[in-house]
């Protein structure tokens, strides 16, 4: 089902879905143009992942309240396959290894749990978090404060796993991109921990003046949207499977 579902979003491709919303909205603009405009915002990488990003802005590290575990989500890089790849792959959502390190560094919990294991449909062959454990101990966090959960598939398994590692109801500051906290929020709750949401890796920029390029196919838009529309679908599949 896990592999189903993410085979479904893979289909309905973003870069379709952006080109038919542009198209609507010049086409039903003037009869109803309260919806033309949600659909250009659709429509738009970032705006549309501002809708998900709107509720979790920016927080310096040093402004959290102390938990009990910083918990780091995967999903930043691929493990290495030696010989041919002997390192891993980064990508742009590598900031949550880093604002994780940054909270451990400030001192707002003494261990740092982080889960993430291979994931459905991927194309590795070794799961994502030992080689996270390493970019952290890179950041400077010991290896004694460093817990690898590498059993979990997806987010609502993150979770699960985590919360058998913690005393029910512990506090954790979850560390996940901005567009994936409220599904993340959603599953560490169900899961008996409380959330104390430490999001980054933001996407929309509010200073950033608006660019008739923004209209334009690019490939870091098309990133953004494949991540958006993830969330979008993966908020819909909760919504009926709880």
């Amino acid at each position: 089902m896990i592999a189903l579902l993410k085979l479904v979003g893979s289909v309905l491709y973003p870069l379709n879905m952006a080109l038919i919303a542009l198209i609507a909205s010049l086409l039903f603009g003037r009869r109803w143009p309260l919806a033309a405009r949600r659909l250009v915002i659709f429509a738009l990488a970032e705006r549309a992942a501002w809708t998900l990003e709107r509720d979790f802005p920016p927080v310096e590290a040093s402004q959290f309240s102390a938990a009990d575990a910083i918990v780091l989500l995967g999903g930043f890089l691929d493990a290495a396959q030696p010989p041919f790849a002997p390192y891993p792959d980064l990508n742009s959502a590598v900031d949550r290894a880093w604002f994780a390190s940054g909270l451990w560094h400030a001192g707002k919990a003494p261990r740092l749990i982080c889960t993430g294991g291979l994931a459905p449909l991927s194309r590795g062959s070794a799961a994502e978090c030992p080689d996270a454990a390493r970019l952290l101990s890179d950041f400077g966090v010991p290896a004694s404060a460093i817990v690898i959960e590498s059993t979990s598939r997806t987010t609502r398994e993150n979770a699960i796993e985590t919360a058998r590692l913690l005393p029910a109801g512990a506090r954790i500051l979850l560390v996940t991109s901005a567009r994936h906290m409220p599904r993340s929020i959603h599953v560490f709750e169900q899961a008996g921990l409380t959330v104390l949401p430490a999001p980054t890796d933001h996407v929309f920029r509010p200073e950033r003046p608006f660019a008739i390029t923004a209209l334009l196919p690019s490939p870091s838009a098309l990133a953004i949207s494949t991540s958006t529309w993830h969330e979008w679908l993966g908020r819909m599949w909760y919504s009926v499977s709880d």
